[in-house]
């Protein structure tokens, strides 16, 4: 495929009408072939956007699109007229804020810096803030703000917020909040944002940045062990030997304290305003035994067990864990855990990935050895279900959406084609049923696709089977 220049970027037109709708039946309790299934006349139209890019984001209102171009450096397009142009050198990342009014692009690391950009619908160009050490943190509660650290030419680190409503097309303000004596050591300052109080450590100090008032406070207690609420108006202190301590952020005021009977803190994470999961280690009698390792959920009324292992919190669902459970030395199970509904899911394999619908009531495990006979798509929700297996070449499910009125699950579905060439359908799956919608229109959907609603969409980059991104498209694959 012909690398194009941003002036030959372009809204492909055609509308391809994809075949495939399937209607299969099957025996309860029963595994599901996915590999067998046939294609009905029924089908929804896709949509080439753009050629020889990688999709990085699209806004919840389906206004604008981002891209990344390897001559063209970083591409935005409007979906209603297909107008597309560059505006940033090639990012590594971009994302869109939450409300889908400010693009925030980063490059990548260079000197162990990384610059960062950020685009308003109507500017010509993104507009460089500046380069931070490690972290930049975006906050999308009352306040709106990005934060970062950034070292100045007098051998400092600045800690610098924009607020997101005062950037413009014409200008984005910058706000220095306080400046830190450079440690060549340990040059890193990390933040975490909230709406009040903007919190920074570096190695062990810590300093509480009050937005309201402007006051900047170095703390007495230490970064090690140091646990912030999801709205930053709480701390945990979890010091060896000592219970857990839950502060108030604006006068250090101590709010609980819940003891453990034995064992070190490990990990601990908020997961309200007022409960915390604490995993916990503990010694065994013999050094060549291997710790035993527990979690607990604390709050003001003490520690409640949870299972024999160690939980984390399960990316982009709020006050969800994924949970390893060790059954011996030589076997765990991994199951899901949400603290506040006392409930967890049924066990599944160590490496079993899982799906989770919006509201927690449906899981897709996927469980098996990705490329190996017996992948398969589990169902675990309030409706009757099978597994449902996955045909060769096997492959893993990079991205799966939940849909809703009915609940389905939709994803990339990969398989050999009658030719024995590797193609990829857009499916969906609702515990027993297979429905085929379109093919993708290549051999690989890259990782990232984006799923948007009213109407339901998927975006997602689709490539020819080990091409690089010239042999790659941006497609829109429109749900019936």
């Amino acid at each position: 495929m012909q690398t194009l220049s941003w002036r030959g970027w372009r809204l492909v037109g055609l509308l391809v009408l994809g075949l495939g709708l399937t209607h299969c039946s099957s025996k309860p309790q029963e595994p599901l072939d996915a590999g067998t299934q046939e294609p009905s006349d029924a089908g929804t139209p896709d949509q080439t956007l753009l050629q020889d890019a990688l999709l990085m984001d699209v806004d919840v209102h389906q206004r604008f699109l981002v891209a990344s171009a390897f001559d063209a450096g970083t591409l935005v397009q409007e979906l209603a007229t297909g107008i597309t142009g560059p505006i940033a050198p090639l990012a590594q990342s971009a994302r869109f804020t939450r409300e889908g009014d400010l693009l925030l692009l980063q490059g990548a690391p260079k000197n162990d810096r990384v610059t960062f950009w950020v685009w308003r619908p109507g500017q010509p160009q993104a507009r460089e803030l500046g380069q931070h050490w490690q972290q930049l943190v975006l906050n999308e509660g009352a306040r709106r703000y990005l934060a970062w650290s950034e070292r100045t030419p007098e051998e400092t680190i600045a800690v610098r917020m924009m607020p997101v409503d005062t950037c413009t097309a014409e200008a984005c303000p910058v706000r220095t909040l306080f400046r830190i004596e450079e440690d060549t050591s340990y040059p890193i300052a990390v933040l975490f944002a909230g709406d009040r109080f903007l919190w920074v450590t570096k190695k062990e100090r810590v300093w509480r940045v009050d937005l309201e008032s402007g006051d900047v406070r170095l703390l007495a207690t230490s970064a090690f062990g140091l646990h912030f609420s999801p709205s930053r108006d709480r701390f945990l202190e979890t010091t060896p030997g000592q219970p857990l301590r839950v502060r108030d952020s604006a006068t250090e005021a101590l709010l609980w304290e819940a003891s453990l009977k034995e064992g070190q803190v490990s990990s601990a994470y908020f997961f309200d305003e007022d409960a915390v999961l604490a995993n916990v280690t503990t010694a065994q009698g013999s050094e060549s035994d291997p710790p035993k390792r527990e979690s607990f959920v604390c709050t003001s009324g003490g520690c409640e067990w949870v299972v024999t292992g160690q939980c984390d919190p399960f990316p982009g669902v709020p006050a969800l864990f994924r949970c390893l459970r060790r059954n011996d030395p030589s076997s765990s199970d991994t199951l899901l855990v949400w603290p506040l509904e006392q409930r967890s899911t049924q066990l599944a394999g160590l490496s079993s990935r899982a799906f989770v619908s919006d509201d927690g009531g449906t899981v897709v495990w996927e469980t098996g050895a990705p490329l190996s006979p017996g992948l398969a798509l589990n169902w675990e929700g309030t409706q009757p279900s099978q597994p449902l297996l996955l045909p060769e070449p096997y492959a893993p499910t990079n991205d799966g959406f939940f849909l809703q009125d009915p609940v389905r699950f939709a994803f990339f579905l990969v398989r050999k084609g009658v030719d024995g060439a590797r193609e990829t359908v857009l499916s969906t799956w609702d515990g027993q049923t297979l429905q085929e919608v379109m093919p993708a229109g290549g051999a690989e959907v890259r990782l990232g696709a984006r799923l948007r609603r009213a109407p339901d969409a998927i975006y997602a980059t689709v490539c020819q089977e080990y091409g690089d991104a010239n042999d790659c498209e941006v497609r829109r694959l429109r749900l019936p």
